[in-house]
């Protein structure tokens, strides 16, 4: 097992968040969260989403800050974002995952951390892992 710290190191992960608070990473806690009439839709991706279980490709940190004149005219769609609903996004929740180790980029990472190579542990096709579909 590496001794490698991933956050602070030579790897350039693609999308790689820190812990959080609680250490999950869920539209709930993204930026790109909009309030409609109907519940709540993304700023980037072409679906309604759900707070609690919802996460995609695209996720970032932040407070709830958009309206829905702000969304994109060109938003993507939920398979290309990766959008999927589950329990707990992050780390310690994924396949690549073991006492501590990354095994994706080969390094130390905590649970609580998240990358877009996030997969659940049952296996299942998540983001850019998912087969083309037309």
């Amino acid at each position: 097992m590496s001794d490698k710290q991933i956050k602070n190191s030579q790897f350039k992960i693609p999308f790689f968040v820190d812990s959080t608070t609680p250490p999950d990473h869920k539209c709930g806690g993204c930026e790109h969260r909009i309030r409609t009439a109907s519940g709540y839709t993304c700023k980037l991706v072409d679906k309604q989403i759900d707070l609690k279980r919802g996460t995609c490709l695209l996720w970032e940190e932040g407070p709830e800050k958009y309206k829905p004149a702000d969304m994109s005219p060109s938003r993507v769609t939920p398979e290309t974002a990766g959008y999927i609903e589950a329990d707990t996004v992050n780390c310690g929740t994924c396949m690549h995952y073991s006492q501590g180790h990354c095994g994706v980029w080969d390094g130390a990472v905590k649970d609580g951390q998240c990358c877009v190579v996030w997969e659940q542990e049952k296996g299942e096709a998540f983001g850019f892992d998912k087969p083309y579909q037309e």
